[in-house]
């Protein structure tokens, strides 16, 4: 009688097995209907990985939190060891304390994050919120506490506005 049960059991684990396999090949084959998220997936076929949702933080000597990078999504390509990121905000802190948050559209991190090119709407804000700085472009150098850009911007403060152009 227990022989009987166990080969129910395995049967019975068997055929779940095989159905859970049956609708995986479905769902990822080409000839099936493939899921919401392939889109995403063949867009990122080019990359080495990608990461949805992702978020780094750094820390400085002492264990102060130093560097925040928060994007809807990262690719990496392996061509150049660039890091796309996607809707970045970027938060710089002194010995733990937030001092600048920026954010963009896109951006492309070089050389292991000693450079950050930020594109499209760049946007930088203090701590207190009185001043702010907006540019089309901006390159960010993290290790050298650096940002330099060659467009246009705009620096809002507590005194006024001023705009550099080019």
């Amino acid at each position: 009688m227990q022989l009987l049960n166990r080969r129910r059991k395995n049967t019975l684990g068997l055929v779940i097995a095989s159905l859970i396999l049956v609708v995986f090949l479905f769902i990822y084959s080409d000839t099936g209907s493939p899921p919401a998220f392939n889109e995403t997936a063949d867009e990122n076929r080019g990359s080495e990985f990608y990461l949805i949702h992702a978020a780094s933080r750094q820390y400085d000597e002492a264990g102060n939190i130093d560097t925040t990078i928060n994007s809807s999504q990262i690719k990496h390509n392996p061509v150049n060891n660039s890091i796309k990121i996607a809707d970045p905000l970027i938060i710089l802190h002194d010995q733990g304390l937030t001092q600048w948050q920026i954010s963009a559209q896109s951006g492309v991190v070089y050389n292991e994050g000693e450079k950050i090119d930020l594109s499209q709407q760049v946007v930088i804000v203090s701590n207190d919120e009185t001043t702010s700085l907006k540019t089309p472009q901006l390159f960010i150098y993290p290790n050298q506490k650096l940002a330099d850009t060659e467009q246009p911007v705009t620096l809002h403060s507590a005194n006024g506005f001023t705009r550099a152009l080019v």
